[in-house]
C-alpha cells in the first residue's frame, strides 16, 4: 500500500503477485506452457476474467474489502498468470474456481488485518 500521490490522504493499494505470491497461483492454477498441447485446458486469464465478477463479489462478501480492492487484486492475479503462461484444465474448473476465490479471500483477509496482501 502506498501514500496516494494526490494528496488526498487515502492509500492506493498494489496487489503483490510477484515472488510467493506468483509461485501460489502457479499451484492453484496448474498447468504451463509445456501442456498447452493436451486438449481440454485454456488459459488461465480467460478462465479467471470469465468468472471475475462471481469472484469478486463472493470476495467482498466474505471479507469485507471493498469491491474495487477484491477486483484490482483478481486483475492483477489475472495479469500475472497471463505473463506466466498458465492454463487452466477445464474438468476442473470448480476446483480451480474454488481454490482461486480461497486463495484471494485469504490474500483479502490479511490485508484488512495487517495492511499488506502477503507479508515478506
Amino acid at each position: 500500500m502506498e501514500p496516494d500521490r494526490r494528496g488526498t490522504g487515502r492509500h492506493r493499494c498494489r496487489p503483490a503477485a510477484h515472488g510467493r505470491g506468483a509461485r501460489n497461483v502457479v499451484r492453484l492454477l496448474g498447468a504451463g506452457e509445456e501442456d498447452g498441447r493436451r486438449r481440454g485446458v485454456r488459459p488461465a486469464d480467460d478462465f479467471l476474467r470469465q468468472h471475475r465478477k462471481t469472484v469478486v463479489d463472493k470476495i467482498a462478501y466474505w471479507t469485507g474489502v471493498q469491491r474495487p480492492l477484491a477486483r484490482k487484486l483478481i486483475e492483477v492475479i489475472e495479469k500475472r498468470s497471463a505473463e506466466l503462461g498458465l492454463l487452466a484444465d477445464t474438468k476442473r474448473e470448480a476446483e480451480h474456481l474454488t481454490e482461486i476465490t480461497v486463495y484471494a479471500s485469504a490474500l483479502a483477509t490479511n490485508y484488512m488485518t495487517r495492511g499488506k496482501f502477503i507479508q515478506p
